[in-house]
């Protein structure tokens, strides 16, 4: 089954926003969806924050389990550090609304008394929980995916152009935003995934300015609960499936800014640390 944030368990579980850990972070995404005659093939990434959790997967006392959940239900054990798996299409329909989520599960018995990333509630009986072979120890965002374009899962692509006429720019299309760059030397790729992050920001703010262009009805403002994804365009229904999932309920120009922080995951924050790391770099 798929999780959401705010069910109820009885001992810590981790994700993001958890009343368990001082801080939640388990980003999943779905970077590619493809085919082939016999089997879809996901291709996925996953950042984890906690230190005890990884350390779990590194040492094989915990795995991970991707969970798709649409018509046909399916779970698989992935491997760490896996990022693809092949699926038989005869045990996957991907025709109607489907959510793909990754959840942590305990190999063994697991013990919290050692760890210091549980907030204060557990600091007196943190070394009398133990967690039982075969439970829930975490679980990621989900994402969704509702059988309408050919990149149903992918919300930004990169693109390298010579003839550019500047050396960065948003392309718009009807299913993704392209970062389209000059060069490649403009993406940085050898330092810090986290440099990106200017261009990504840059994205989603032209994106949400579209977006309130294309459904403000002559204002600057879109009240999301009037909308029905099954109408909007390709990319507006990501964008209006990634503000709902993080409880956003309406947006305005002015408040751009604030909606890119609510939706990603201290965007800003991330790109100043990688630039502090740039600058310590030896070359």
């Amino acid at each position: 089954m798929i999780y959401k944030k705010g069910a109820s368990f009885p001992h810590p579980v981790y994700y993001e926003n958890t009343s368990s850990y001082q801080e939640g972070f388990f980003e999943f995404d779905v970077l590619n969806l493809s085919e082939d005659k016999n089997y879809y093939i996901f291709t996925f990434e996953y950042e984890i924050q906690s230190k005890f959790i990884m350390d779990l997967l590194r040492n094989e006392q915990a795995y991970l389990n991707i969970i798709i959940q649409s018509n046909d239900n399916f779970f698989s054990r992935i491997n760490y550090n896996e990022t693809m798996i092949k699926i038989p299409k005869n045990r996957l329909s991907l025709n109607k609304k489907t959510e793909v989520q990754l959840q942590i599960q305990s190999k063994q018995e697991v013990y919290f008394s050692e760890t210091q990333e549980l907030t204060t509630f557990y600091n007196e009986f943190k070394k009398d929980i133990v967690v039982p072979k075969n439970s829930l120890l975490g679980f990621s965002n989900t994402v969704r995916y509702d059988g309408k374009g050919n990149k149903p899962l992918l919300l930004f692509e990169y693109e390298t152009d010579p003839e550019l006429k500047s050396e960065f720019k948003v392309d718009l299309r009807p299913e993704t935003i392209v970062l389209v760059f000059k060069d490649e030397k403009y993406r940085m790729k050898e330092f810090n995934k986290n440099l990106s992050n200017m261009y990504v920001y840059a994205g989603l703010s032209q994106s949400l300015i579209q977006f309130i262009n294309n459904y403000g009805k002559d204002e600057e403002y879109v009240d999301l609960e009037s909308l029905s994804s099954s109408n909007l365009d390709v990319l507006d229904q990501k964008l209006f499936e990634l503000l709902e999932s993080k409880n956003v309920d309406h947006i305005s120009l002015e408040e751009i800014d604030e909606i890119i922080y609510k939706i990603t995951d201290n965007i800003v924050g991330k790109y100043v640390e990688a630039v502090r790391e740039v600058n310590n770099y030896e070359y």
